[in-house]
């Protein structure tokens, strides 16, 4: 069938229309995450993606990360998490009435239960805590009355594999050769309806969301097109988001691993004041994660912090406006060196406890945009109901 010329732009005219509304929610949406209001921001997001026609104009990715932003900050809400709680600096306790709604009210809302969509296994969240316990050693093989000499050389190995893996990832990251297995398609998403993301677990409802982001910013790619400097940064930011959640999840080596993907990312790009500041806060975030996993041997966490430390040192002869920032970055950096150093000598003395700083969200004053190779980093899914 041919279209008349009419239709054709009477299609496009639509479009731009969606365009325009879609940018004008997006600004909304930002300005209510900026006041503490996350449910409402929350919601705005949705609404805005579930009023996109399904074979029309796709999101703009930065609806993703504000929804995620939104939905992550909503749970550590209604956690009283004290650790979380830190992500929301500068709050004077003043909430909205909206940020005060229970979780369970959003999940009632009118489009809950229809179709029978809302009951989402949390398989995702439990592969990273499964990933988590498995590295630090905490989980029991169900066989611990046959221990012996054949048990004890197990574990030496289970050790060895598991301090090779670590080592793997900090020193031959590779972001172009890393795969995102949880990755699912967002058009599986578009059919099913985004009210899906109040219920169950917030934590990996937004991880789920910025890996959507991350689809959406590499499309171009699968249209064998290249991907700009903006589109890079924005990725970058992504991935900072997402180590973030994890770090505060205290899912500390997938920090790690979303934190060098971050790095590598920036350092893809062309040197530049935003992008030096980039890579230095990417940096620092390894080191801040870094220090709580247990299976990187002492001298190759030592490598890492005087990598960090060095950069900090060149980049505050540089850049004195924020010297402060990079000041308590420097002193927690030498705080680690030392706690190292002092555990080569007299062993370990860390207390099992929460991490003592929070990073804790950057700031997204602009819309994210599109990334080289990307279609290599993510394998698309069909949802899991």
């Amino acid at each position: 069938m041919k279209l008349r010329a009419e239709d054709v732009l009477a299609n496009g005219t639509s479009r731009h229309k969606l365009q325009i509304d879609m940018e004008r929610q997006i600004q909304i949406a930002k300005d209510l995450l900026a006041q503490k209001k996350f449910l409402e921001a929350a919601k705005r997001c949705q609404q805005t993606l579930d009023s996109l026609p399904k074979d029309g104009l796709l999101p703009d990715p930065e609806l993703f990360t504000i929804f995620a932003q939104a939905v992550y900050n909503m749970e550590v809400q209604n956690s009283g998490n004290l650790f979380g709680d830190a992500l929301l600096a500068g709050d004077d306790g003043s909430g909205s009435e909206s940020e005060s709604e229970p979780e369970s009210d959003v999940s009632n809302g009118e489009e809950g239960n229809e179709n029978g969509q809302t009951e989402i296994p949390n398989s995702r969240m439990f592969q990273f805590d499964q990933e988590e316990e498995d590295l630090t050693g905490d989980v029991d093989s169900g066989d611990s009355e046959d221990s012996g000499e054949g048990s004890e050389e197990e574990e030496e190995n289970v050790e060895k594999e598991e301090e090779r893996l670590a080592l793997h990832e900090l020193a031959n990251f590779s972001p172009a050769n890393e795969h995102d297995d949880e990755i699912e398609d967002v058009s599986q998403l578009r059919k099913s309806g985004f009210n899906i993301y109040f219920e169950n677990d917030l934590y990996e409802n937004a991880l789920d969301l910025l890996a959507q982001a991350l689809i959406l910013l590499g499309r171009p790619t699968a249209d064998g097109q290249s991907l700009t400097e903006n589109s890079r940064l924005r990725i970058g930011d992504v991935y900072i988001l997402m180590g973030d959640i994890e770090r505060e999840a205290e899912m500390f080596s997938r920090a790690i691993h979303h934190y060098l993907k971050a790095l590598g990312y920036y350092k893809t790009l062309k040197p530049a004041e935003q992008v030096t500041e980039k890579v230095i806060q990417a940096e620092f975030l390894v080191c801040d994660a870094l220090r709580w996993v247990d299976q990187v041997p002492a001298k190759d966490k030592l490598k890492r912090f005087k990598h960090a430390k060095a950069l900090l040192e060149k980049h505050m002869t540089t850049r004195p406006k924020d010297s402060e920032l990079q000041q308590a970055r420097l002193a927690q950096i030498q705080d680690d060196i030392d706690e190292v150093q002092e555990n080569q000598q007299h062993g370990s003395k860390r207390p099992l406890s929460q991490p003592t700083t929070s990073i804790g969200f950057p700031a997204l004053e602009k819309p994210l945009g599109d990334f080289n190779d990307l279609s290599q980093l993510v394998k698309k899914k069909p949802r899991r109901h």
